[in-house]
């Protein structure tokens, strides 16, 4: 459990920082949409069985985000804590899309 938290919160880091660079990157209007859909779908995708993980560093990630936002400009809030709960939503999407496809070729 201990291994499985830090790996989490570990996660959530990396996510929040690579946010950070998505974001002020001179193509944000287009990277930034596609890291917040496809970054939780390959999570959910490359982590199978363990997708457990890669749902709560995503939404420890949109907390985190929360909290800046709440404590920088005031706002946003309800929206990064929607965020939250979709990635975990679209970790585990990417996980059972990467199943079922894995069976897929197993039938072949």
């Amino acid at each position: 459990m201990k291994n499985t938290c830090s790996l989490a919160a570990a996660g959530a880091l990396a996510v929040t920082a690579a946010s950070f660079v998505v974001e002020v990157g001179p193509g944000q209007d287009v990277t930034y949409p596609l890291f917040m859909l496809a970054g939780p779908l390959l999570t959910g995708a490359a982590l199978g069985p363990r997708w457990r993980v890669g749902a709560a560093a995503w939404s420890l990630a949109a907390l985190i985000w929360l909290v800046l936002d709440w404590a920088i400009n005031h706002e946003d809030v309800a929206f990064h804590a929607v965020v939250s709960l979709l990635f975990a939503g679209l970790v585990a999407l990417g996980a059972g899309a990467a199943r079922l496809g894995r069976r897929a070729r197993a039938w072949r």
